[in-house]
């Protein structure tokens, strides 16, 4: 093999070992389901500026609501509801309806 061939190898592996470390989301953003007592998944990672869908699934009515006081849903029982994160952190969110129906939203 020529030196540049082997050179190809290594760079396309390298790339292809970063993006399976990766939680961020290529390409869209990510997506969480508002079940009946429970967000799935309960914790997301996402980089900087992907938006973060919830849907609602279930059958009884829920919100998101954001303990840094940012943007939070209206009760509703089905829908959509979205929101950017621009600043690395942890924000946490639950539903104000229903005690224990937590989740994450980590941005890095």
């Amino acid at each position: 093999m020529r030196i540049r061939d082997v050179s190809r190898m290594i760079a396309v592996t390298v790339l292809l070992a970063l993006g399976a470390c990766s939680s961020a989301p290529t390409g869209g953003g990510v997506s969480v389901t508002v079940l009946d007592n429970a967000f799935s998944p309960s914790s997301v990672t996402v980089a900087p500026g992907v938006e973060v869908s919830w849907v609602w699934s279930g059958s009884a009515a829920h919100n998101v609501v954001f303990n840094d006081g940012g943007a939070s849903s209206e009760v509703m029982a089905t829908g959509q509801f979205n929101r950017s994160f621009s600043a690395a952190g942890t924000y946490s969110y639950v539903c104000s309806l229903h005690s224990g129906m937590n989740g994450t939203v980590i941005v890095q």
